[in-house]
């Protein structure tokens, strides 16, 4: 039998020396966590916010994290030991896949299924969004998310909204399953419903080991000078988070009205650590603030008026959009 030659010495070293096959990646895993524990210890801008004893808990998974033998155990094992922060805005990248350490049950308060039912002369715009309007003026736009996916999409909702106010018309907008994305998309819909500069949040980043000071988020009016007069309702719910919750501080800075129900109450400006053995850990660096500078982290974006609808209501019918049909038809009298 032929035996590879880097195989022989890998088998002696072990033999004389006594340590394990990977001896290099342990190597490699002390510096990971070494540089794991720098990027929680000065750079997570949640690090205290569920009193985790952090450095307690690095010691405990020390032993897990020295015998992993790859990248992908090491990975398994660092999500293991984040898991305790319950944070969906950290994740891990390994190779091209994305990894997350923490999943929220967001069930939204809404049902695409009733739309064609509930709203005249519906169109699905891609696979982000839907328009619509009714015989007595007001019209429907649902944005799905933030992100870049469908760019001639977005530009299709953007531009509905565009036309609603220059048409002057009572407006539903409808966010209730977005969970977030790209927050510019989002800046890209208020700026419609403003006519001059206008702070709609706050926050502190971390970095260092030090919190900056507090720095005023900003929303300017569209270039095209065009504005909704009003009225205008927004839709919210539980699987709003992010750039969505962020769209729903810039929203009731612009003088609309939120409706539903608290959104999820998650944000963190992720960035990249990498630990130099394959694995690149994305770390919440922010902690998002709202007007009055209390922090929305667990604490989520409460409704101006808020619908307590369950989830078997939504089966057949929408009370959601019910009292935002009602509040605009009321304000119209």
């Amino acid at each position: 039998m032929n035996t590879p030659i880097r195989s022989v010495f890998v088998a002696l070293n072990v033999l004389a020396l006594g340590s394990p096959a990977y001896a290099q990646d342990q190597s490699a895993n002390h510096s990971a966590v070494e540089k794991l524990q720098k990027a929680i210890d000065e750079n997570y801008s949640y690090r205290d916010r569920l009193n985790i004893d952090w450095s307690k808990r690095f010691e405990e998974f020390q032993p897990k994290f020295q015998a992993a033998a790859d990248k992908e155990a090491f990975a398994k094992t660092t999500v293991e030991f984040l898991s305790a922060a319950k944070d969906p805005h950290m994740w891990l990248k390994v190779d091209n896949r994305t990894i997350g350490t923490h999943q929220m049950n967001l069930r939204p308060n809404f049902n695409p299924r009733l739309i064609p039912k509930l709203i005249p002369q519906w169109k699905q715009i891609g696979k982000i969004g839907l328009t619509g309007s009714w015989p007595d003026g007001i019209r429907y736009v649902a944005f799905g998310t933030w992100d870049d996916r469908d760019p001639t999409s977005m530009k299709t909702l953007i531009a509905a909204v565009k036309e609603v106010a220059e048409a002057k018309a009572p407006l539903i907008l409808d966010v209730r399953p977005n969970t977030g994305g790209n927050e510019i998309r989002a800046r890209e819909v208020a700026a419609f419903f403003i006519d001059k500069r206008t702070v709609y949040g706050k926050h502190v980043t971390r970095a260092g080991g030090k919190d900056s000071q507090v720095q005023e988020r900003v929303l300017m009016p569209d270039s095209s000078g065009v504005k909704h007069p009003g009225p205008c309702v927004v839709l919210m719910g539980p699987a709003n988070m992010s750039s969505t919750e962020s769209f729903l501080l810039m929203m009731r800075a612009a003088g609309c009205k939120l409706i539903g129900m608290k959104s999820a109450g998650s944000s963190g400006n992720p960035k990249p650590h990498d630990l130099g053995n394959g694995v690149t850990v994305m770390i919440p660096s922010w902690r998002d603030l709202s007007l009055d500078g209390k922090s929305l982290e667990g604490a989520g974006v409460e409704p101006d008026v808020i619908v307590p609808a369950k989830s078997e209501e939504f089966a057949s019918a929408d009370p959601v959009m019910a009292k935002a049909l009602e509040h605009l038809r009321s304000a119209a009298k």
